[in-house]
């Protein structure tokens, strides 16, 4: 994750705009965005996958938990969802840019 993403995230995330931890798969029909880490187990990946996609969700993966769970203050994350549709358009945009 580049620099601007990552300070991104820790801001969407004091701004209330970001959720985290076991509700992610309770709130995904709230979500516009789910980044979900790589090295995820593959029963999460699946679970959280199918739910996104029946709700239209748009995912971007994340290579580790770790550089997904370190802009929030957390050691590891394996998914994290962006609630705002336009922080997650905005998020979106820079993370494309790092690549």
């Amino acid at each position: 994750m580049n620099e601007s993403a990552f300070g991104m995230l820790g801001i969407l995330n004091r701004a209330k705009l970001v959720i985290f931890g076991p509700a992610v798969e309770d709130s995904l029909r709230k979500g516009h965005l789910l980044l979900l880490a790589e090295d995820a187990s593959p029963r999460s990946k699946k679970t959280l996958l199918a739910k996104a996609q029946s709700h239209g969700l748009e995912v971007y993966l994340i290579p580790t938990k770790q550089e997904l769970g370190a802009p929030l203050g957390r050691d590891e994350l394996t998914a994290v969802l962006i609630t705002s549709k336009k922080a997650a358009n905005s998020l979106l945009q820079k993370l494309s840019k790092g690549e």
